[in-house]
């Protein structure tokens, strides 16, 4: 297990302490809160790989550690005893208010991109038209991370949840851009940044969404075949009010056919976010090689999918093959600033600076714009157009990775 991941799960182990100690009483001792902690692991669906208690007691005391650290809890004299602040209560409140207005790629990110001006050229590849427009108005959109309880309140911890991360990589970026080594810690927060980067996307929740759709359409079908989905299928048509003669022609209309499904945004986006660590843990173990441009006149540009992943030493987009981020064949770019870029290859952990060579820095600009959803993002409209122009994009539509064109029925799910 990598070191990111064991992070990640000290983190969630620290939110159970604390609410497995609302949860019994004030004042909890290890022993309580390391068997109630387990117990909420074990019902707790959102947690892919089920730890055994073992695993609990060995990394509870770090989470607790933690938790003092940040002001959160309190511990007694002889250190069996733990209690919430008010800080750790406050940490544990529903955040039911926030922005409506949220960006996928950080503003700290974007503005690294802008000119003396601080704004930025924007080119929309579906117009084929360039904005001139602020950090604050790009690459927003109306309540992308809002969820809803089942009362109709809207939950926005997801929104804050990237605040942090985003402020711990921001000062990590700038000393990669100034050619500084870098810390372990420094290369965590990297790679939970990172993660997210890739993840939050549109572009990426939009692929999701649609391999989504196809595994649920292909589950759909074949249940239905098999019959495994008919009992269910006629309880809920006789609480419509079908009579059995509907719901037998019903049954029979639907056995054999193929199934489109069309799965809940907002569970596509969770589902999404759900591999930023998992994707994290692997961008910390890849060797790291920034490159930088010596060369006022020439920058970087960046997009609304600014993590590409590319096959091997030949530059050609890993498409239609089955090459992921933990792929030994897989290089990963991703501009950081107008004058920096991250290309991450091999297994190592090793981090070094180059020089870009300007021809590079062309080719580079060209397979960012590729990957664009519809965004190309730079710090003038020359320079995006230009780069917009050459790589072949105006005018055309990106489509998700995975096709959502299966079949002709429709299955929502929710």
């Amino acid at each position: 297990m990598g070191p990111v991941t064991v992070a990640f799960r000290e983190m969630k182990l620290l939110r159970l302490a604390m609410e497995a100690m609302e949860d019994i009483t004030e004042g909890a001792a290890e022993e309580q809160i390391v068997t109630a902690v387990w117990a909420q692991q074990r019902e707790l669906a959102s947690i892919d790989s089920q730890p055994t208690e073992a695993d609990v007691r060995k990394e509870i005391p770090l989470a607790l550690k933690e938790g003092i650290d940040r002001g959160w809890m309190t511990k007694s004299s002889d250190g069996t005893v733990f209690s919430l602040t008010a800080a750790g209560r406050r940490k544990l409140k529903p955040r039911t208010t926030g922005p409506r207005r949220q960006h996928y790629l950080a503003r700290m990110y974007l503005k690294r991109f802008t000119a003396t001006d601080l704004l930025l050229a924007v080119y929309d590849r579906t117009t084929d038209s360039v904005t001139r427009q602020s950090v604050g108005d790009t690459a927003v959109v109306n309540n992308l991370y809002t969820l809803q309880d089942p009362d109709g309140s809207k939950r926005y911890e997801i929104e804050f949840g990237f605040g942090p991360s985003e402020a711990a990589a921001s000062p990590i970026i700038t000393k990669m851009t100034e050619g500084e080594p870098i810390t372990v810690d420094d290369r965590f927060i990297m790679s939970v940044f990172l993660g997210n980067l890739v993840c939050r996307t549109p572009a990426m929740i939009e692929t999701v969404h649609g391999m989504a759709n196809e595994v649920i359409a292909w589950f759909a079908q074949q249940f239905i075949d098999r019959g495994l989905l008919k009992s269910e299928f006629e309880r809920e048509l006789c609480e419509e009010g079908k009579s059995e003669e509907e719901i037998q022609k019903l049954m029979a209309d639907l056995s054999g056919q193929e199934f489109a499904a069309e799965a809940d945004g907002k569970f596509a986006m969770t589902l999404a976010l759900h591999s930023a660590i998992r994707i994290a843990d692997v961008m910390y173990l890849r060797n790291w090689h920034v490159l930088t441009i010596d060369q006022d006149r020439k920058s970087f540009v960046t997009c609304d999918a600014p993590v590409m992943l590319i096959l091997g030493h030949s530059g050609k987009k890993a498409k239609g093959s089955p090459v992921g981020f933990a792929s030994d064949e897989a290089n990963v770019w991703v501009p950081l600033s107008a004058k920096t870029l991250l290309v991450m290859e091999g297994w190592g952990e090793g981090l070094d600076y180059h020089v870009a060579r300007e021809r590079a820095v062309r080719g580079i600009n060209l397979r960012i714009a590729q990957n664009c959803r519809r965004f190309l993002i730079g710090r003038d409209e020359r320079l995006v157009r230009s780069v917009a122009r050459a790589s072949g994009i105006r005018r055309t539509k990106w489509k998700p990775r995975a096709a959502t064109s299966y079949g002709t029925n429709i299955v929502k799910l929710r």
